[in-house]
């Protein structure tokens, strides 16, 4: 059920620029820092972190959907 909710999490990150708040409502937490428990235990570093990687690792012509 946790790794489940984790890639849920991770793909909201990924796909979408929604504020941790917002993904936590979505997710249905009662409150936001629950996620950040879940997600730091699991994953080894913050939502804001995850997401900074994941975009550092996307190609600049990825990012905005266009393919040269």
């Amino acid at each position: 059920m946790t790794l489940v909710l984790i890639d849920r999490i991770k793909a909201l990150l990924e796909s979408t620029d929604w504020s941790i708040e917002a993904i936590s409502v979505n997710l249905k937490f009662s409150d936001v820092r629950g996620l950040y428990r879940i997600f730091s235990a699991n994953v080894g570093m913050t939502c804001g972190e995850y997401r900074k990687l994941y975009r550092r690792r996307q190609l600049p012509s990825q990012q905005d959907g266009t393919f040269e």
